[in-house]
């Protein structure tokens, strides 16, 4: 592929990563493919987690063309909602801790539950893995709330990790 091609691809997925959040971050493979080059018309290999990448959002865009009533998602769901729940939030290279809470109308918290768990991968104590270690643990407090029956709530996220928490549109995450 030329570094035009892996640009544009790479442009396309931030843009989908805004509908699409849980693919969101394979979009820096694609981004980091491209690194070093200055000349967009150069062909060049892409490494295995840039095709890793190319292929997860092959697979979405075909899963949701296919049968886009089971996998898309309405518009009105992707407008911002008063959070009524939260996810409070940490990670490190080795686990991840959430704490899960309903919000009343006066912003007072009730406690829902709390979760504790390894990463189970080694990341190599790498911190560039970091944001990933980030972004699993909001995936995994969505995870529970949808499991124990909550839908169509916003969601605060908190948090101390500023990339997780600006891809959500401001700190309200709407819960699919």
């Amino acid at each position: 592929m030329s570094v035009r091609e892996v640009q544009r691809l790479a442009s396309w997925a931030s843009r989908y990563g805004l509908v699409c959040r849980a693919l969101c971050p394979f979009t820096m493979d694609l981004f980091s493919a491209r690194r070093g080059y200055t000349d967009i018309e150069t062909r060049l290999t892409l490494p295995a987690a840039a095709r890793r990448a190319i292929m997860l959002w092959r697979c979405a865009l075909v899963t949701l063309g296919c049968d886009p009533l089971r996998f898309a998602c309405p518009l009105h769901t992707l407008a911002e909602k008063p959070p009524s729940l939260q996810i409070e939030y940490d990670a490190s290279l080795t686990g991840i801790g959430i704490i899960l809470s309903e919000l009343s109308a006066t912003g007072e918290t009730q406690l829902i539950g709390a979760v504790k768990l390894p990463i189970p991968v080694d990341l190599g104590g790498d911190s560039g893995y970091q944001n990933s270690a980030e972004f699993m643990a909001i995936e995994v407090g969505l995870a529970c709330l949808i499991s124990l029956g909550y839908s169509g709530r916003g969601v605060k996220l908190i948090g101390d990790n500023t990339l997780s928490l600006a891809l959500p549109p401001s700190v309200l995450w709407p819960l699919l």
